[in-house]
């Protein structure tokens, strides 16, 4: 299941991007309405997607708020150290470190590492493609357990600065089948509070969740 996961970071790599030249109130809505209708696209179209149709319609996000788009500084960590990611199956999966991404959520100060796949060490494919995984203080009552995801685009950084969209943070595969081998965030990459913003839970019983 390890290469399904890799198969799905290629689905959302084109998502990310951050149309900056926008009055950001304006194009935000738009921006995420867009970016969810495609992730609910990519479960459809992946020939290895652990949810159906059915499955589909009981995910569940957040209300979009603008405050969880957040801007960031970055400090370059210019590392080509190769750090092995215990995954849920009890697999790994190799990354580097990026940066250090330092940014405020009402008010309080945060940093999390990106990360970049170590594959882009030898295939140019990767080489603009960074994750974050992290853990806050919604994980295992609103939202997945195991902790979500955030990709972006070196593109989308501009100088030391990029814009870290909480609302566009999603589950692992493992969050709907654990068959899956999913990453696990590191401990650094873990929020004293709660980013209410994003992906919930998976329903996996019950209602539709509204679309």
């Amino acid at each position: 299941m390890a290469a399904s996961i890799t198969n799905r970071i290629f689905l959302f790599i084109l998502l990310f991007a951050v149309n900056l030249s926008q009055p950001f109130a304006q194009s935000f809505k738009q921006e995420y309405k867009v970016w969810k209708k495609q992730y609910k696209k990519n479960f459809r179209e992946d020939p290895s997607s652990p949810l159906g149709r059915i499955g589909i319609t009981r995910l569940r996000f957040f209300k979009p708020n603008p405050n969880f788009s957040i801007p960031a500084k970055l400090e370059f960590l210019n590392s080509s150290e190769v750090i092995s990611f215990p995954t849920t199956t009890g697999k790994t999966m190799d990354y580097i470190p990026y940066a250090k991404a330092r940014f405020e959520v009402y008010s309080q100060p945060c940093e999390l590492t990106i990360y970049k796949s170590a594959k882009a060490l030898t295939q140019k494919a990767y080489e603009n493609y960074l994750f974050i995984p992290f853990r806050d203080y919604t994980c295992g009552d609103e939202s997945y357990g195991g902790g979500r995801y955030i990709d972006l685009q070196t593109t989308q950084i501009q100088g030391d600065k990029v814009v870290i969209d909480f609302n566009r943070a999603y589950n692992p595969y493992c969050a709907y089948n654990d068959m899956y081998s999913c990453p696990v965030p590191p401990a650094e990459n873990s929020l004293p509070l709660e980013i209410r913003a994003g992906e919930k839970n998976f329903r996996k019983r019950g209602r539709a969740a509204k679309p």
